[in-house]
């Protein structure tokens, strides 16, 4: 027995036997009790990726059904290609010589189930080139830009090969960054060649955009526009009116401006709408009330005929049968009341407008027709009395151009009272009599002025 304290590192001397037994047992023991536990989970593990093997192998089979078209259906296949190599490698390692076959059989099943995905890449791959060209093509359009001085169709230009470019596939991987980098720097030159032409439609937008602000201020106070007068009165139907034509003519004015500036554009569309929806949501309120209005016009209107109907039969029956129960005096008064009323009642439904007129005026014309010998004689009496009125006219004319006019002071006056004590004339002959009379009298003023300062 040596001692290592003493300082001998030799080797140490041998065990004896019995204790190299012990020794040896001691560290092979854990190995062999891991033994059974290593084998099952192995088992389980074999297990699992025959299950897999088998799924793949069903894939295959299902690959030789999908159609070279059939894009969704052979995403959803690659989708389930992947999810079944996924859980292969979560398994985990396996000795060679037991998954060996395994191996061999999941391969090649995983090979032919990718087969339609290949195909479909392949296809991409042929489409990605297909793309790269027409974005080569595309590239040199907007570089074919730079020699055309009308700027409005060059920006036009660039903006359709810009819309065309994003339809286009995908590019070539390898090629993508190299191909829009070029496409966008000749993009931006010529955008750059065209600042004189956006700062002029900056300056337009801005022109716009202040007349679009005058605009809703107008239409703001046709808005907050209240009642003029009594509420239905004429001056307050006619202002409502005018406001819903300028009302229009700004809405036509609105959709003829340019645009405005893409920042306020949304702000101040947003701004004229409300002015609108409350301009127009007021207006649809007036008229149910005007609605409203017109059939309660339309009733008394309804009331209005049919007095008078009742008015022309016994007008016409005691015409007829002279019974004296109405006079024609009375007929006349009577239909002349009713046309009063009639004239004093507002509008009514327009489709009621032209029955409802022609059955008043049918009934108005039977009274009328009723009592015409009547009226005829009043007409003749009234023709008599612009007779009458027209000689005392010339003889008035007659005596203002003598010499002497105010000598006939005498005769003036009773001619004057004889033209008072004259009756009515023809209605359409009144303003033209009136005219006259007004002109001989404002002569006969004349020349009493002037023979009263020659008198003194």
């Amino acid at each position: 027995k040596r001692c290592v304290c003493a300082g001998n590192w030799g080797e140490p001397p041998p065990l004896p036997r019995v204790r190299r037994l012990r020794f040896g047992a001691h560290f092979a023991a854990p190995r062999f009790e891991g033994r059974e536990p290593r084998q099952a989970s192995d088992a389980e593990k074999l297990s699992v990726l025959t299950a897999l093997a088998a799924e793949i192998e069903a894939l295959a089979t299902a690959a030789e059904a999908l159609a070279p078209d059939a894009d969704d259906a052979i995403a959803a296949h690659a989708h389930a290609l992947t999810d079944v190599q996924n859980r292969w490698r979560a398994v985990g390692p396996l000795r060679p010589a037991l998954i060996a076959s395994l191996r061999e059989r999941y391969r090649a099943a995983l090979d032919a189930a990718y087969a339609p995905v290949r195909a479909q890449r392949e296809a991409s791959d042929w489409d990605r080139f297909a793309s790269l060209s027409q974005a080569e093509e595309l590239t040199a359009q907007v570089a074919a830009l730079a020699s055309n001085e009308d700027l409005a169709a060059v920006v036009e230009g660039v903006k359709r090969a810009q819309a065309a470019w994003k339809k286009l596939g995908p590019l070539p991987r390898e090629r993508s960054r190299a191909v829009w980098d070029a496409f966008h720097t000749l993009c931006q030159d010529q955008f750059t060649r065209c600042a004189p032409l956006f700062a002029q439609r900056e300056a337009e937008r801005q022109a716009s955009l202040e007349r679009k602000r005058v605009l809703i201020v107008e239409a703001t106070a046709l808005a907050d526009q209240g009642t003029v007068g009594l509420a239905g009165s004429i001056a307050d139907q006619q202002t409502k009116r005018t406001a819903v034509e300028r009302f229009k003519a700004i809405q036509a004015e609105w959709r003829e401006l340019g645009p405005v500036p893409r920042e306020l554009d949304r702000e101040i569309w947003d701004a004229f709408r409300a002015v609108g929806d409350r301009f127009w949501n007021k207006h649809k309120a007036e008229m149910a009330v005007r609605d409203q209005a017109q059939v309660e016009n339309l009733q008394q209107k309804t009331a209005l005929c049919t007095a008078a109907e009742h008015l022309a039969t016994s007008a016409e029956t005691a015409q007829r049968e002279r019974t004296g129960l109405i006079t024609p005096p009375d007929v006349l008064r009577r239909i002349r009341e009713i046309q009063m009323q009639w004239k004093a009642i507002g509008h009514v439904p327009r489709p009621d407008v032209e029955a409802l007129w022609t059955r008043f005026k049918t009934a108005a014309d039977r009274c009328y027709a009723a009592i015409s010998e009547y009226l005829g004689a009043i007409d003749a009496e009234r023709q008599d009395n612009l007779a009458r009125k027209q000689a005392i006219l010339t003889e008035l004319e007659e005596i203002q151009a003598r010499e002497n006019p105010h000598w006939y002071q005498d005769d003036l006056r009773a001619l004057l009272r004889q033209w008072r004590d004259i009756g009515q004339v023809p209605r359409e002959d009144m303003e033209t009599l009136a005219r006259r009379f007004a002109e001989v009298s404002q002569r006969m003023g004349d020349g009493d002025r002037t023979a009263s300062a020659s008198s003194r």
